[in-house]
């Protein structure tokens, strides 16, 4: 179980940092997020389980939409936040 939770985190190590040094910006790994979880969602009809009981292919589809929300609503760039002097 250990080297399925380290897949998704070696990929992004690898394509994010090598050697320490920043190869992708996050516009980019975001993007790389977004593509991967458009094939999750469409991978129950393009594999043919779709058919199958909602146990083999919700798991898929739920996961994808969720981090697809959250690329969405990443913050790109840096916003300081503004002090009220109330």
């Amino acid at each position: 179980m250990n080297s399925i939770r380290f897949v998704p985190t070696g990929v992004h190590a690898y394509f994010d940092y090598i050697g320490g040094i920043a190869l992708l910006a996050v516009v980019l790994h975001l993007v790389f997020d977004f593509v991967a979880c458009a094939f999750l969602i469409a991978s129950p009809f393009l594999f043919g389980f779709i058919n199958k009981a909602p146990n083999v292919w919700l798991p898929h589809i739920i996961s994808g939409v969720a981090v697809i929300l959250l690329v969405l609503v990443t913050q790109t760039r840096y916003q300081p936040r503004v002090r009220a002097l109330a």
